[in-house]
């Protein structure tokens, strides 16, 4: 009874860290993980991690938004385990398996094992954990909550603080199951585990493609704009079209982009209307308006410079709503459906009539004047009227200096007299140039002069060397 009992709460392949807030007492639990790694050696090896045998294509997993977990009790309230051959929940999982399913093949690997064998145990918990799996992902099964290798001990916890180990299915914490995966692949990826653990598990629409589920959103990060899209149907539809389109593996980066953006401006709207649920119900003529202040909300339109602080955001949500618009009048067509047909056709009617005046006109004007300002402020680190009134200061005094005049005749020198300046050159004044000698030829390119109304009102010259010219 005693070692019955062990097997039943023991989860031997939690590893405890500083984090540890649960009731679920362990003993032995690396002998026993070591043990069971033993025991799967012959058919995965530990320098590869194959996880495509774990993904449920085509089956609709539950979203774990919805689940919880729930506190460990006191001592003596069993813990409940899914049984994946009669489909459900137990509490003496060991004894259950050996009375009722003793003919199932992986039941008959442990039944004559003596009890509190490691072995036994190893085998035992990778039925548990398989089992609590299915029951975990299934939303034909699961009735919302969330079965973890180990509870909190205090309060309830979101599924979302859970994920689940790769290789052995178990269901840990996201700051332990690093820990865990350690010792259960005998390897350390990093933070890398997280990313596999969603795809073990994919919770997404069963609609979604092999690509979409196993390389575009395994890597999003898991928050509530890739919550909220990952069911979807209007969205992953899309995502797919776009994965058949886009094949090459550099353009993954952009397709997440895009489903990103298209998360943020669904929260958005949710937000100005509550009516709205999904993608597709946006679709309605009376949601324009809502649809509006969600583009001006993501692209952040400030009213008062009546700009966008992204606007190349607002004018390419324009033309995702156009492009979901579009898929979903295919899909309403297959369906036979009419009257949804029909919404989506006005909802478009008033996108293409009205979006191009209201938000586009004033994200081209955005995009025009900052490009403006980005040639202003480039000019101004190079030019500004400080630099230049130094630059006129200088020019001035070493006018002055240079032709020895007084302050009075320098002082009322314009910018247009000093642009006026003369120069005798071969083609400017070509008799007085030719009768210079060669000294005087090579004098007269270095130097200018300019005529100046001078304080006794008469015309006197300045000469004007060529470094001030320069």
């Amino acid at each position: 009874g005693v070692h019955e009992n062990s097997e039943d709460y023991n989860d031997p392949d939690y590893v405890v860290s500083s984090n540890s807030d649960d009731s679920d007492n362990e003993s032995n639990a690396s002998i026993v993980s070591r043990s069971f790694i033993t025991h799967e050696k012959s058919n995965t090896s530990k320098s590869s991690l194959d996880t495509s045998k774990h993904t449920y294509e085509g089956k609709a997993t539950c979203d774990d938004t919805n689940l919880i977990v729930s506190k460990s009790e006191k001592k003596g309230a069993n813990k409940k385990y899914f049984c994946m051959y009669c489909k459900k929940l137990q509490t003496k999982f060991a004894r259950h398996l050996e009375t009722v399913h003793k003919n199932e093949k992986e039941v008959k690997k442990f039944i004559l094992l003596p009890k509190g064998n490691l072995e036994r145990k190893a085998i035992i918990d990778s039925i548990r954990k398989e089992s609590n799996f299915i029951y975990n992902t299934s939303s034909q099964f699961n009735t919302g909550d969330l079965i973890v290798s180990r509870r909190p001990s205090k309060a309830n916890k979101p599924a979302t603080d859970f994920t689940c180990c790769p290789k052995c299915k178990g269901y840990f914490t996201k700051n332990n199951v690093r820990h865990h995966f350690q010792i259960c692949n005998q390897r350390s990826i990093g933070k890398k585990v997280l990313m596999l653990g969603r795809k073990v598990q994919a919770r997404i629409h069963s609609k979604a493609s092999d690509v979409l589920r196993k390389v575009i959103f395994p890597i999003l990060r898991e928050d509530d704009v890739s919550r909220v899209i990952r069911y979807d149907e209007l969205v992953i539809l899309h995502a797919n079209k776009l994965c058949r389109k886009f094949r090459n593996q550099r353009h993954h980066d952009m397709i997440r982009a895009e489903l990103r953006l298209l998360g943020r401006f669904l929260i958005s709207i949710k937000k100005f209307n509550q009516s709205i649920t999904d993608f597709a119900s946006i679709y309605q003529p009376r949601h324009y308006d809502s649809c509006i202040l969600a583009t001006k909300d993501v692209a952040q339109f400030d009213p008062d410079s009546n700009t966008f602080k992204t606007p190349s955001v607002a004018t390419r949500l324009g033309t995702l709503l156009k492009k979901l618009g579009d898929l979903l009048e295919t899909e309403y067509i297959k369906r036979d459906d009419n009257e949804s047909l029909r919404n989506v056709q006005n909802f478009l009617k008033l996108l293409v009539e009205d979006y191009g005046t209201t938000i586009n006109k004033t994200a081209e004007e955005t995009i025009t004047q900052n490009k403006r300002n980005i040639l202003y402020n480039d000019l101004i680190k190079t030019y500004n009227y400080n630099t230049w009134l130094n630059l006129l200061k200088v020019t001035l005094t070493s006018l002055q200096v240079f032709n020895r005049k007084r302050a009075g005749e320098i002082e009322k020198v314009v910018i247009e007299d000093y642009k006026c300046y003369k120069s005798v050159g071969e083609h400017t004044d070509p008799e007085v140039y030719h009768s210079l000698s060669k000294a005087g030829k090579e004098s007269r390119k270095s130097q200018s002069w300019q005529t100046l109304w001078g304080m006794i009102r008469v015309y006197i010259n300045h000469i004007i060397d060529s470094q001030f010219l320069n």
